[in-house]
């Protein structure tokens, strides 16, 4: 079956920029579907056929050169015109603000590596290197151990410092593992536009301050590591089972919190103090409270969708 895949939402400008420029996607063609002051991107997509993640990262950054954007996950299938357009008038409120914020902003992604070799033989010429391998007295495994561990921790310290430096001219800063042992950092983050002279200035200090050092620069782009545009299709047995967990019949805001506060007491006491217990019931809260936002703003209760923005780690965007 045919679908479309949400590469993201953008504004009505940028969606009429991007028809203007032959409405294409990395030479996919854009359909778009409007709502007030928003308009998502699609396009055509074999469920059958798995997300190419380059294809994907392509499209998303063609569509961010015409406007601001709030990209889409990688998987994000929609059904047609009329679940974009739901996910629109259900995440409305938020999808707004956000876009209204990431428009003044773009993410970098920052990688800062160094050669083993070069970085081995400056530590070898500092005095507290020095003075641990001194200590060692011809014990090979004891005198490589002590190698590795200073060498790991001249390289978080080189972190430490890069991010400390950038982390001054950013609103936010995400920290990736380093993909290889000749990466030191590997550091995301979202500069406001006003604020670039200030952060070229940090990146500049971040080269400066560490000359043994390549540092390289990738972007901008959009804000997918801070706020991912997310559909998801709660199943009528997981919304059932968090009905039960909360004794709920039916679904109200009100109703819902009191629940949720009666049903969390035992589980919070001291005499039944249950970790487990506890995170099922606040993931079943958590659940409803979004089907009751969504079913608010005229969402469909015979197939609910929620939409939501997630950034690095699943955790939801918050203003």
């Amino acid at each position: 079956m045919s679908e479309y895949r949400l590469i993201g939402v953008t504004t009505p400008q940028a969606a009429d920029k991007l028809i203007a420029s032959g409405a294409a996607l990395a030479g996919e063609p854009v359909f778009i579907t409007r709502y007030p002051g928003l308009a998502a991107l699609r396009v055509r997509a074999d469920e059958a056929t798995p997300v190419c993640s380059t294809d994907f990262r392509q499209q998303v950054e063609a569509a961010a050169a015409a406007g601001p954007l709030l990209p889409g996950a990688a998987d994000n299938p929609l059904i047609d015109e009329t679940e974009a357009l739901r996910a629109l008038a259900i995440g409305h409120a938020r999808l707004s603000q956000a876009l209204d914020l990431f428009s003044s902003h773009r993410q970098y992604h920052i990688t800062v590596s160094w050669n083993p070799l070069i970085a081995m033989a400056h530590c070898a010429t500092q005095p507290e290197f020095k003075a641990a391998l001194s200590k060692i007295d011809g014990d090979a495994a004891a005198r490589s151990r002590t190698i590795s561990d200073l060498i790991a921790a001249a390289r978080d310290r080189l972190r430490a410092g890069a991010a400390k430096r950038l982390a001054l001219a950013c609103a936010a800063l995400l920290e990736t593992p380093p993909p290889s042992p000749s990466m030191v950092a590997s550091i995301v983050v979202l500069v406001d536009q006003a604020r670039e002279a200030a952060f070229d200035a940090a990146l500049e200090d971040v080269y400066a301050s560490f000359p043994d050092l390549s540092v390289e620069q990738l972007g901008p782009l959009p804000p997918s590591a801070f706020a991912s545009l997310v559909i998801e299709r709660p199943s009528a047995r997981d919304i059932a089972k968090a009905r039960l967990a909360l004794g709920l019949d039916s679904l109200h805001n009100e109703t819902l919190h009191t629940a949720y506060a009666a049903a969390i007491a035992p589980a919070c006491s001291g005499d039944q103090d249950d970790p487990a217990r506890l995170t099922a019931l606040t993931q079943a809260y958590q659940l409803l409270q979004r089907l009751d936002e969504a079913n608010s703003a005229g969402g469909d209760r015979n197939a609910p969708i929620l939409v939501d923005l997630v950034g690095a780690g699943g955790t939801r965007w918050a203003a």
